[in-house]
């Protein structure tokens, strides 16, 4: 059926390597790491974070501009089929929560500068409803909308995951303000 790589991708691509890849410290803990080393963190995250969605879309329109070449007429029923999809998966309570776990360990790796596992963002259960949603939808699911659905859903999910993380980072900086403002 189909390939299970899509859930990850979205779910871990840009964010985790931004996540992981922003500093070169060494790991640091809670507790003696300082609020300017947090801010700084949070800062270079949130240009790289920028710069991801940006690629992202760059890339996302490249690739629905070669599906609408191959699909031609076809392309806007299966679009509108495929976002029906993406739209229901988007809703889920496994994938909001899914998206709440991930970003809450990317930001805590961004403040501590702390390594993620690939396996701390796999959800079995969101990868069985995003399965079952497909095959309900497309019973005999072909390569071009399995394509065509793994561009869309990649995308809408990083861009979503990404947003979150920026929110979640905002906070923390404005938390990191308020309290060296106390101190």
């Amino acid at each position: 059926m189909l390939k299970k790589f899509y859930l990850p991708l979205a779910l871990a691509t840009a964010p985790l390597i931004t996540a992981t890849n922003l500093t070169k410290q060494p790991v640091a803990t809670p507790t003696n790491t300082s609020a300017n080393t947090k801010n700084e963190r949070i800062n270079a995250a949130k240009q790289s974070l920028a710069l991801e969605i940006q690629t992202m879309l760059a890339i996302s329109n490249k690739a629905l501009s070669a599906q609408k070449e191959v699909l031609k007429d076809g392309f806007d029923e299966l679009y509108q089929r495929v976002m029906k999809i993406v739209h229901q998966v988007l809703n889920l309570p496994e994938f909001t929560q899914a998206v709440e776990n991930m970003t809450e360990l990317q930001k805590n790796s961004i403040l501590f500068d702390t390594q993620i596992n690939e396996e701390d963002f796999t959800n079995l259960a969101l990868v069985s409803k995003v399965n079952e949603a497909l095959a309900q939808e497309f019973p005999s699911l072909d390569e071009q909308t399995e394509k065509l659905f793994n561009i869309m859903y990649v995308t809408i999910a990083n861009i979503l995951a990404n947003k979150q993380l920026l929110n979640k980072l905002d906070a923390e900086t404005k938390n990191l303000t308020a309290t060296t403002k106390d101190q």
